[in-house]
């Protein structure tokens, strides 16, 4: 190769060797449709025949088939109305809880019991149980 970024071409359409200057091709391809060796025209197939025992047997085997199908989607279905209904329980057993009203004392019953057992710093009293309750 004598000058480097040479661009090599051969003619159109053929296997021949790479050269400067492409030559035209000596051979053009003709008018009519060459056919191509070894196309046959495809066979008609005959219809398979009916057996009906195994028709049968393929229907049987479809009626069980669906019938486990429906059994499984109802289990499913069951299984899914109770998780529902598990949930449902839930949710009302707490909603009783936060609207059950409380049996002690009411709010202020029960602040002013906590500020009397408190002195002025913040502190708790101490107060005595039994015996020593009554003497102190």
């Amino acid at each position: 190769m004598r000058k480097p970024g040479l661009i090599l071409r051969r003619p159109i359409g053929s296997n021949g060797p790479f050269k400067e200057r492409a030559e035209l091709p000596t051979r053009l391809p003709s008018d009519k449709a060459e056919r191509k060796p070894g196309k046959r025209p495809a066979k008609v197939q005959q219809p398979r025949k009916f057996d009906d025992k195994a028709a049968r047997v393929a229907a049987l085997a479809f009626e069980r088939e669906q019938s486990r199908r429906e059994s499984g989607r109802r289990k499913q279905e069951a299984a899914v109305a109770k998780e529902r209904e598990r949930r449902e329980k839930v949710v009302a057993k707490a909603q009783t809880a936060i609207h059950k009203p409380r049996r002690s004392m009411t709010s202020g019953q029960a602040q002013s019991k906590v500020n009397a057992q408190r002195s002025n710093n913040g502190r708790r009293r101490k107060t005595r149980v039994g015996r020593n309750r009554e003497k102190g």
